[in-house]
């Protein structure tokens, strides 16, 4: 064993000799953004014998291993020896190339795999089996035999796939961590991810002035989401900036592979990111290729059942996969680093890195099948929106809602491919485009997407003018409703007369209804209340005769919100109680959630702002029990003006800081604007007043840019909020303040809305509610104040349960501990100190127990 080492190490360009005998190579570049990987390796290596090292070519697997076995120099006293197989040209040669490595010569009769055991059993050494995928058997075997003897060996593998050796462990390499999709991160945050990093050390060995800066970092950010943190990737990309800036090399990732050619000298196989994936698809099967190619069409992830529908079966003149092999061929791909797995929910999803998913495309392109296989793909995704569409007109939506969420890029790239094929006269295409943006409805909805939704639908109707009837009036139906939401009233009354002509047509008494209770909706805002009565009660006379329960619900709850606008409150709440009883019996958590929401509106309009929080708290622990954003800024918002009702200004600017966030993702902008009202509001508390003026200003022009008009349960507090910011400015001051508000774009007024708020001026600070109330009041939590207020006020259990939508014997068992802490011994006792104290609810957003 000792001539072995010192030969070898003679043989060797050690990156530390003095160490222990090794062959490591010196690092030409720095390994940028590793940290955590390398420590992994290193740990891993120091319990495990048989390490491999996994993923896809590029990825830097070979790096890692020379690095974290560097970290363990000194304690393998018989050597560090790394063994490059890759270009070792069959099976049987792999002992070979160990032993050359080692200078171990072979003995007559005798296997060189068994002489090589009997050199390394007396020592502690690591192998490095570098670059195993094409050899993986004979390394396998190797690693086995050399374990079984040597005692004190170790090996470490990279491969593009497992070794399946006995006692592996199986590491899989990541991609390099990158920029959040749709973030916006500083410069100084934006040079610790990874990806970037590593482009900026790499740009700078090209151009050593390059610097990240403000006008190139989105540019930069979108290379290293494009290149999926692939680090051969970006180091080829960031190559380019000694012929293109940043921006020309981002505008051309649609063509990654050319882009990244000819960007290093480097071994034949990883000079481009095309010779690293022709390395990967020639070691596949020939089944395997055919199911890698096909792969290429899905967009982000997919699951089994969608690569079973699109990509198995034959196709003519093409090679078939049958739909039993595609779990094995799709789990070898696995295996072989082309294909990622995400198993952390509950049905396993999978993707292509996206130069991996480039190459597979030209791989689809170059044959007959590419169209063929597209047309699959969109019929797919059509059928699973149509089939999930009834499911989120019900209680059981949450899953459907969640698998769409999932499936959200290839409903994008499905109605992309759809609408492309319908403008150069495809009919077929045409269909499944206004199929698939028409059952979206609900789906773009509830996940907050009513502007996209409303695009894709609105594009469809434009192309496919010939589609199918039926489809044309889904799409329609799906058109006016997202107007109707977004305000567009007269659009809104278009497409769902049209909509319901064809439905009528087509004697379509199950879709119909729908239509015709959005229509009593515009007709009664655009001032038709005959119109609207006569729609609604044809939609309840077809909702009844088709058994539709759910649609009777939403009939009912559509007549609420059309009497809470016309100010009649109580008709609303006759509607609104009848949609939360049909929503309740149908376990319908969302719309349960919208009725509760409502009928607090009603409270809040009346002035009962404890029922009223209590009411919009419960609708908004339900939204998040469901995970349903549509819903949840709506609920915020409201409970802001709740909490600004109660004097607590900072907990509503949190509110309705946290509403307006969300509904300036969801690009609504009515909600947008009543947000900026309501922290108008909480400004002119405070005494910043022009600031409070300048977001009335701007919240106005939002509301005329949609044509819309202040939600009618808000009017009151907004008129009472606007008098009171009047009052603190002179004319003259309010005029100028709101038309530099009605100036300002979006960004600029959510930028002021989010601005520092200031303690009050000292004339209009009051004395804290804590100094007001003795210690036996502060012993009481928040919800025991509101129901103490309420036996103030002489309500039984049953009445202050009712109030605070609560269950009688959960306000029994308050009033218990009230009477426990307070060392009463009746609820008299109980009113009187209330009365005494000036006792009012603290709780800024009561919660539904």
């Amino acid at each position: 064993m000792q001539a072995v080492r010192h030969t070898a190490a003679s043989h060797a360009v050690p990156l530390r000799s003095s160490v222990s005998p090794n062959n490591l190579p010196a690092e030409a570049s720095t390994l940028v953004g590793r940290e955590q990987e390398i420590a992994a390796v290193t740990e891993l290596l120091t319990t495990r014998r048989l390490l491999t090292l996994t993923g896809p070519g590029g990825i830097g697997k070979t790096r890692l291993a020379v690095r974290a076995a560097s970290e363990l120099l000194g304690q393998f006293p018989a050597g560090i020896w790394q063994v490059d197989l890759a270009s070792v040209a069959g099976p049987d040669l792999v002992p070979h190339a160990v032993a050359a490595v080692l200078d171990v010569r072979e003995e007559p009769g005798r296997p060189l795999v068994q002489t090589l055991v009997a050199w390394l059993a007396s020592g502690r050494f690591l192998l490095i089996l570098d670059n195993c995928e094409h050899v993986v058997d004979a390394c396998a075997h190797l690693a086995e035999a050399l374990l079984r003897v040597c005692s004190d060996g170790q090996v470490l593998a990279t491969s593009r796939e497992p070794l399946r050796a006995e006692g592996e462990i199986v590491w899989r390499v990541p991609s390099l961590a990158i920029p959040e999709s749709g973030g916006h991160l500083p410069v100084k945050a934006l040079v610790q991810v990874a990806a970037v990093s590593l482009f900026i050390d790499r740009a700078r060995a090209r151009r050593p002035d390059f610097a990240l800066t403000p006008e190139n970092a989105s540019a930069v950010a979108e290379i290293c989401r494009w290149l999926d943190g692939i680090p051969l990737a970006i180091e080829l990309a960031a190559a380019r900036l000694s012929a293109l800036t940043v921006d020309q090399i981002c505008a051309r990732l649609d063509n990654a592979l050319r882009l990244l050619a000819d960007g290093r000298r480097a071994a034949p196989r990883q000079e481009t990111m095309r010779a690293v994936f022709d390395w990967s698809h020639a070691l596949l099967g020939e089944a395997e290729q055919v199911l890698f190619r096909r792969l290429a069409v899905f967009s982000g992830s997919f699951d089994l059942s969608a690569v079973e529908a699109v990509c198995a079966g034959s196709l003519e003149g093409v090679d078939s996969v049958d739909r039993d092999d595609v779990l094995p061929l799709l789990a070898a791909l696995v295996d072989k680093s082309l294909v990622i797995p995400h198993l952390t929910g509950q049905v396993a999803r999978y993707r292509l890195l996206e130069p991996v998913r480039q190459y597979a495309i030209e791989r689809l392109a170059a044959g007959e099948e590419i169209e063929e296989v597209r047309r699959r793909y969109a019929r797919h995704y059509a059928q699973l929106a149509e089939a999930a569409e009834p499911q989120l007109m019900s209680g059981r939506r949450p899953p459907f809602m969640a698998r769409l969420a999932d499936e959200l890029a290839n409903v994008r790239a499905t109605l992309t491919w759809a609408l492309r094929r319908a403008e150069d006269g495809d009919s077929d295409a045409a269909d499944l485009g206004l199929r698939l943006s028409g059952a979206l409805l609900w789906f773009w909805h509830l996940h907050g997407h009513l502007a996209e939704g409303r695009r894709w639908v609105d594009r469809a109707l434009l192309i496919g003018a010939g589609a199918s009837p039926a489809a044309r009036a889904r799409a329609l139906s799906t058109s006016g409703t997202i107007a109707w939401l977004l305000d567009d009233y007269a659009a809104a009354q278009a497409c769902l007369e049209e909509s319901a002509t064809l439905f009528q047509g087509l004697d379509d008494r199950r879709r119909l209804p729908y239509t015709l209770t959005v229509l009593a909706n515009v007709a009664a805002l655009l001032g038709d209340g005959s119109g609207s009565s006569s729609f609604d009660e044809e939609a309840r006379a077809l909702f009844r005769e088709v058994d539709d329960s759910w649609g009777l619900a939403l009939a009912n709850y559509a007549g609420g919100l059309r009497a809470v606008f016309r100010g009649d409150d109580s008709e609303a709440g006759v509607h609104l109680e009848r949609a939360l009883t049909l929503f309740r019996e149908l376990r319908d958590a969302y719309f349960v959630a919208n009725t509760l929401d409502n009928l607090g509106d009603i409270a809040r309009n009346r002035g009962d702002d404890i029922r009223a929080g209590s009411l919009y708290q419960g609708a908004l622990d339900l939204l998040h029990g469901e995970r349903e954003p549509a819903g949840v800024a709506s609920r915020l918002h409201n409970l802001g003006h709740v909490t600004l009702r109660r004097g607590d200004a900072r907990g509503a600017a949190s509110l309705f800081r946290d509403a307006l966030a969300l509904f300036h993702q969801q690009s609504d902008q009515r909600g947008n604007a009543e947000c900026l009202i309501g922290l108008a509001g909480v400004f002119g508390s405070l005494g910043q007043s022009e600031q409070a003026a300048r977001l009335f200003g701007a919240a106005q022009t939002l509301l005329d840019e949609v044509e819309g008009v202040i939600w009618p349960p808000n009017r009151a507090d907004y008129e009472r909020n606007l008098a009171a910011v009047r009052s603190q400015l002179e004319d003259s001051a309010f005029a100028r303040a709101w038309a530099q508000g009605a100036a300002m774009s979006v960004v600029e007024a959510i930028a002021l809305a989010n601005s520092d708020l200031l303690p009050p001026p000292l004339q209009q600070l009051a004395v804290a509610p804590t100094d007001q109330l003795c210690a036996e009041v502060l012993l009481l939590t928040a919800r025991e104040r509101d129901v103490a207020a309420l036996v103030a006020q002489g309500l039984t259990n049953r009445e202050i349960a009712e109030r605070l939508v609560i269950t009688a014997g959960t306000a029994a068992l308050h009033v218990k501990h009230i009477l426990a802490k307070l060392g009463f011994a009746s609820r008299a006792r109980v009113a009187a100190w209330a009365v005494q104290h000036d006792v009012a609810p603290l709780s800024g957003a009561p919660r539904v127990d």
